[in-house]
């Protein structure tokens, strides 16, 4: 069974974009998955690791991340996304 089939075996799929199904069969493909808290529904179509932020950010102090990444972000963005 692959991940789609066992995922509908599951009821865990509600909707899927075209193509995804034949992407997903096709080759192994990386997704990123952004959680909208206010949102009321999540949508996965791919396997999911979850990682934490922490595991590849501890090496970066508050100034560094503003000085080397943040000049690239607009502060509105970030308010959007963070």
């Amino acid at each position: 069974m692959n991940f789609i089939e066992e995922l509908t075996w599951r009821g865990m799929i509600h909707d899927m974009m075209p193509g995804a199904k034949e992407q997903l069969e096709k080759e192994m493909t990386a997704g990123y998955l952004g959680i909208d808290p206010t949102a009321d529904s999540l949508h996965i179509a791919n396997a999911a690791e979850l990682v934490n932020n922490y595991d590849w950010m501890k090496n970066f102090s508050f100034l560094e991340f503003i000085r080397d990444i943040g000049k690239h972000i607009t502060v509105n963005y970030m308010g959007f996304v963070f």
